[in-house]
């Protein structure tokens, strides 16, 4: 597999993480780039201006997956190759800000009066949300246990 093909594999996953395509891109480039690079020659390597390369390397420091470092009159940026973080810092954020305050609302909205159309509907979400969030945990269980299977093979 060519270098790439790797690196659109990897812009795809950093898409389907919530990255725009440019930041997924200088992401991708920055990885398989070796070295520390600059906001001019990533602007070269992934065809998007310096503003837009400027703005996802912003969004990547945020999230950690960029690091950034004054050399002379410019920055020089790596990229972190643990891209996966993010991925599981999006599943706990999405369980514990999202579908543990929606499962309570919803297990408050069904304890009020409500019709008995809005309530079944109301029933049947809750039963989603319970199943969503059991699942989410068990995935974040699963991914904090260290892999045995690395070490025995």
């Amino acid at each position: 597999m060519s270098t790439v093909e790797l690196k659109r594999r990897l812009s795809r996953i950093m898409r389907r993480l919530g990255y725009g395509d440019c930041a997924a891109n200088v992401y991708s480039a920055l990885i398989f780039m070796g070295s520390p690079s600059s906001i001019d020659a990533l602007s070269r390597s992934v065809r998007y201006c310096q503003t837009a390369v400027s703005m996802a390397l912003s969004e990547l420091e945020e999230t950690g997956l960029v690091n950034k470092e004054k050399d002379g009159r410019r920055y020089m940026y790596t990229a972190d190759e643990h891209f996966i973080l993010k991925f599981e810092i999006t599943v706990e954020e999405l369980l514990n800000k999202e579908l543990r305050p929606f499962r309570r609302a919803l297990e408050e909205f069904g304890e009020g009066s409500l019709k008995e159309g809005a309530r079944g509907v109301a029933q049947r979400l809750l039963s989603n949300a319970q199943d969503a969030e059991r699942k989410l945990r068990s995935y974040i269980k699963m991914i904090r246990r260290p892999d045995t299977t690395e070490m025995s093979e």
